[in-house]
């Protein structure tokens, strides 16, 4: 499995660390596709403490993450290959191939206990393979819907496309992209933190991310 792992910022005065985090693979312990089941009623990616709990695989990313819970919208389920080269992904399972792109996005929350926030940190993006699609638009909502973070492309059919959030941090965020039929979500990576960063922190934080990645391609 090719894995690229994204830059950890060690904790100095007046910056929280996002060391710790959970990477969401919609895998099984087989490396195979989960079930509808396990995906929506049983919550894969709630309150993460292990790579492997239960029959659920993750991706630790420097620890993980017991102080948030996740859960599903029925539209969302999981997949096997065939999107780009991720070897599972999330897509929009009620979605049709032949509907239209706002048709049962895919979307998934994720909610943080009193006193910890969510950090979301990037996600890998792929349309299905040898397809032409329309373009994709992936969002981040907290709470209340307000809108953290927006990014509309069409995503590689042949690898993936990498998306690094830079500053979406909320005690809930839900994730939602349309198109859902066509494009699906792999290596969704996400922090928990005990603070919300001033704007100047995040915006260190968003130019040491991208420049670790420069750096590993």
């Amino acid at each position: 499995m090719k894995r690229k792992h994204l830059v950890s910022v060690v904790a100095a005065a007046g910056i929280a660390s996002v060391s710790s985090a959970t990477n969401l693979l919609w895998m099984d312990v087989a490396g195979g596709s989960l079930s509808q089941t396990d995906f929506v009623a049983k919550g894969y990616g709630h309150r993460v403490t292990s790579t492997v709990m239960g029959n659920y695989q993750y991706g630790s990313e420097g620890g993980f993450t017991p102080n948030i819970s996740a859960s599903y919208t029925p539209d969302s389920g999981p997949w096997g290959s065939g999107y780009g080269d991720l070897p599972t992904a999330m897509w929009g399972v009620q979605a049709a191939s032949s509907g239209a792109p706002n048709d049962h996005p895919v979307s998934m929350t994720l909610s943080a206990d009193p006193g910890w926030f969510v950090q979301l940190r990037s996600i890998r993006l792929a349309d299905w393979s040898g397809s032409t699609s329309d373009q994709t638009t992936l969002r981040a909502l907290d709470g209340n819907n307000n809108e953290l973070f927006s990014w509309t492309g069409i995503p590689d059919t042949n690898t993936n496309t990498l998306i690094v959030f830079p500053n979406v941090v909320a005690q809930t965020v839900t994730l939602t992209w349309n198109n859902a039929w066509h494009t699906g979500g792999r290596e969704l990576i996400f922090s928990q933190t005990d603070s919300i960063p001033e704007p100047a922190t995040l915006a260190l934080l968003g130019a040491a991310g991208f420049a670790a990645l420069r750096r590993r391609r």
